[in-house]
């Protein structure tokens, strides 16, 4: 098992200093893999995380116009970081964000949701393993999150899997993964 918080601050690391030209490149592949497996499993209401743009996460928000256009809902969280939970809020191309202490974005006036609205839930990975175990940042907000939820879940990273990154009890998987794959 590798020691989480190494490898969390070392994938941090790398992603901050990837080359602009290179994280548009891999941001884009998996942008346009996102996009068929939304139309190929016909997900309606989507769940997707706001990126948090200092840290390098993909940035899925140019999908949210053509999933629009397509009739499909977007819905987003804002972190309760008091309790350790997400809220849930629709958004259109009206939402404000405004990006709170940690950098994320979050939606400002968005009429709130139910999660059990949604068809899929997209997160972002700093790393994962070919069972779909993952490392986010270590808040566990994710693991509340998917704990229970009866759709489907998707991670995306930009970078490749690891083999085995081992579990603690508390740890959710997701039941897919879409990563970079340069030779496509």
């Amino acid at each position: 098992m590798t020691d989480k918080k190494h490898l969390r601050k070392t994938l941090l690391q790398y992603r901050r200093l990837l080359p602009q030209e290179e994280f548009d490149l891999r941001n884009r592949y998996v942008c346009e893999e996102l996009l068929k497996l939304i139309r190929n499993n016909d997900f309606q209401s989507i769940h997707s995380f706001l990126p948090i743009a200092r840290n390098r996460e993909p940035d899925l928000t140019s999908l949210f116009s053509t999933l629009w256009a397509e009739g499909r809902k977007v819905l987003a969280s804002k972190s309760d970081f008091e309790n350790k939970v997400m809220e849930h809020f629709w958004l259109d191309h009206h939402t404000k964000l405004d990006t709170n202490h940690l950098g994320i974005p979050e939606p400002v006036s968005a009429k709130s949701a139910d999660i059990e609205e949604a068809d899929v839930i997209i997160l972002p990975l700093m790393a994962v393993d070919k069972k779909g175990n993952r490392i986010g940042y270590g808040g566990g907000f994710y693991d509340r999150l998917l704990s229970g939820f009866p759709g489907e879940t998707i991670g995306v990273s930009l970078s490749s899997l690891f083999d085995d990154l081992g579990t603690d009890e508390w740890d959710i998987p997701v039941k897919q993964v879409l990563f970079y794959r340069p030779n496509d």
